[in-house]
């Protein structure tokens, strides 16, 4: 679970961790793209963007980080056990 969206992060699809967590990607040295990465194996999902982080606001980085969790969840081959 994101802490700042709230948003269920679904477990890693390569190891199965639970502890995926929405991080800075530093696409080509830039601080404005975000996806979620994996602390048990490191794998890093799909990137979410956002504007210059020098112009960005709150709710423009919290719409790309649920984007990037998102993306993540999407990818997973993971399915809620009921």
């Amino acid at each position: 679970m994101d802490k700042i969206t709230g948003k269920e992060i679904f477990p890693c699809p390569f190891c199965g961790s639970n502890n995926g967590n929405v991080v800075n990607s530093g696409h080509l040295g830039s601080d404005n793209h975000l996806a979620v990465e994996c602390d048990g194996c490191g794998a890093i999902g799909p990137e979410a963007e956002y504007t210059d982080s020098c112009f960005s606001d709150d709710e423009e980085v919290e719409e790309a980080r649920v984007e990037a969790i998102e993306k993540w969840n999407s990818r997973c081959d993971f399915k809620k056990k009921v």
